[in-house]
């Protein structure tokens, strides 16, 4: 039944997209099609996703502190509780004087993060609006148009409605035109969970390595849950330090992780 689903999901943006992969690579789609789009938690990555060093989130943090998570209501777009607690425990054992991240979708991530690092951290969060996807940089992928379409809700609107967080900057532009220069290694949290195609998931991740400060860590989204973004932290992982949290769909680099 999963199966079925993702074929007709995908048949669905055939025409929208122009793309007949799903036709030259059945067994890659198949593989991956009882994860792509199922974000209830505890998702079981081992088959798909196991190409990674696998690491529990006490391997990274050097304590538990106490978390903030006010916002209990999730949409599709959104990680899991889990996802969201492993998130805002490497945040504030970080201590990030800049954050990063590409994917604001409703600001759910973006929100939590203000409420659990300090007031003097300077927050960044990008955003392509849905009437720009037309003249779009580089591909997307045939799911991400129903996540940039935002339906009855607005870029940011968790934190928008927050005048207390001024420490919030948010900037609406397609992550590949972006200048980032203002961020060259300024950047000691870096969230990719924007657009996720492998040609966006390069571009976002290249302009993240180059933002990323000497003390910076950079986490990715959806690695085992999208192909493109598994294939490109798989291949990746070839050449730097990669490894996926355990039970999420979250990879995680950092020059200050040492990983026995």
């Amino acid at each position: 039944m999963k199966t079925i689903k993702y074929y007709l999901y995908y048949f669905k943006n055939i025409l929208k997209f122009g793309t007949i992969d799903i036709f030259f690579n059945r067994i890659r789609f198949k593989k991956f099609s009882t994860l792509v789009n199922n974000f209830s938690s505890g998702s079981d990555l081992e088959e798909c996703a196991g190409y990674l060093q696998k690491i529990d989130i006490e391997n990274i943090i050097n304590t538990k502190e106490e978390i903030i998570i006010e916002n209990w209501i999730w949409k599709q777009g959104n990680m899991t509780l889990f996802e969201l607690y492993c998130l805002l425990l490497i945040a504030k054992n970080f201590n990030p004087k800049t954050v990063f991240e590409i994917g604001t979708f409703d600001g759910r991530t973006t929100l939590h993060i203000a409420l659990n690092t300090n007031a003097a951290t300077e927050i960044h969060t990008l955003d392509i609006p849905y009437e720009e996807l037309k003249d779009a940089s580089l591909s997307v992928d045939s799911g991400d148009e129903q996540l940039i379409n935002k339906k009855n809700f607005q870029i940011g609107e968790c934190f928008l409605k927050r005048k207390e967080f001024k420490n919030i900057q948010q900037h609406l532009s397609d992550s590949a035109k972006f200048n980032y220069l203002p961020y060259n290694k300024r950047v000691d949290l870096f969230f990719v969970d924007g657009a996720h195609s492998y040609e966006y998931v390069r571009s976002d991740t290249e302009n993240a390595l180059n933002c990323l400060s000497e003390k910076g860590v950079i986490l990715w989204h959806d690695y085992g849950n999208v192909i493109d973004v598994t294939n490109y932290l798989n291949k990746l992982s070839s050449k730097m330090a990669i490894y996926r949290i355990n039970n999420t769909t979250l990879a995680i680099h950092s020059k200050s992780l040492s990983i026995n």
